[in-house]
């Protein structure tokens, strides 16, 4: 089932194998063959990732930046300065119907930037904080993703 971001929150879905990392590296991310395994909502806190898509690029991140990915992307992330590492936390997750169809977004890629008053980046340690403990916190995981999306 293909959505838009725009229609999440009239779609019902389970969120399903939900990890929480720490992201600190100047890897080459390269999902441009087989595309991303699972959607994923990244908060860069240090440095800057640039990314792309069909060999150009799209957008560079910045410290305080907010980027949703979905599940099937095809793009590279790379760290253009390579003195410095990247520093970011990282929720990934799989989207599934109440019938058990997988859920996809059907646009690329979602960023948040300018979050002057925080608003976003107090979203995602919500969500961040909820996945550690998914189980418990299920519902709540789900109305930050609602909110964030």
């Amino acid at each position: 089932m293909d959505i838009k971001y725009k229609d999440v929150c009239h779609t019902d879905f389970l969120i399903r194998d939900i990890a929480a990392y720490k992201h600190n590296d100047a890897s080459v991310y390269d999902y441009t063959q087989s595309g991303r395994v699972k959607h994923v909502v990244f908060y860069l806190y240090g440095h800057e990732r640039s990314y792309y898509v069909d060999g150009k690029h799209v957008i560079t991140l910045k410290p305080g930046d907010i980027i949703v990915i979905p599940h099937g992307a095809k793009y590279k992330s790379v760290v253009e300065d390579k003195t410095d590492v990247a520093k970011g936390l990282g929720v990934s997750f799989n989207l599934v119907a109440p019938e058990g169809e997988s859920v996809f977004f059907d646009e690329e890629m979602r960023v948040f930037r300018g979050d002057t008053y925080n608003k976003c980046r107090k979203r995602f340690e919500k969500i961040l904080f909820s996945a550690i403990n998914a189980n418990k916190n299920v519902l709540k995981l789900k109305s930050e993703m609602y909110s964030l999306l």
